[in-house]
């Protein structure tokens, strides 16, 4: 038992549940070995898990399942265009999300998305519009704080664009 920061946290490529994440900074004399671990809140039993050993002072977190109250749908397009004497590449994709609270509370939740980052010099990714999101272009996440009133369904909207010269490959969708 230790304190925690529990947040409702959602990767909308990855799935269209919201989940229950709790971070912990591991507070005492011992280390935290590595193994399985039983999950409780309050006095519920909802799972089991695995942790990495943890030394004093680090943080670590561990998912505590599924918000049932919590959706996410996504929407992607693109648009490829390419520059007839240069050849410079063009890529504009387009992400809708569509969150919804079908609870009967409020909920606070963190949805993150992905944006390219480049590796490469010639390649360029710019963010064009977004919906109140906060991004750092050096990891590559869009995080998207909500409070979702109950019953409610918020559109969040990310658009961005890749530009390349004709002899890089770009990868589809």
């Amino acid at each position: 038992t230790m304190p925690a920061q529990v947040e409702r946290v959602v990767f909308p490529e990855r799935s269209m549940a919201a989940h229950l994440r709790a971070t912990a900074t591991l507070v005492g004399t011992r280390p935290l070995l590595a193994g399985p671990v039983v999950l409780s809140r309050g006095s519920e039993l909802c799972g089991r898990g695995r942790v990495s050993f943890v030394g004093r002072g680090e943080p670590f977190e561990l998912g505590f399942g599924p918000d049932d109250g919590l959706r996410v749908r996504r929407q992607t397009s693109e648009e490829r265009e390419q520059a007839t004497l240069t050849g410079t590449q063009r890529i504009a994709r387009t992400i809708k999300l569509f969150v919804s609270n079908l609870s009967g509370s409020a909920r606070k939740l963190t949805v993150s998305e992905r944006v390219p980052v480049s590796e490469i010099r010639e390649v360029e990714v710019h963010v064009d519009r977004t919906s109140g999101m906060r991004w750092d272009g050096k990891d590559g996440f869009a995080h998207f704080d909500l409070d979702l009133p109950a019953r409610a369904t918020r559109e969040l909207l990310l658009c961005y664009h890749i530009e390349a010269p004709s002899r890089v490959q770009l990868p589809p969708l």
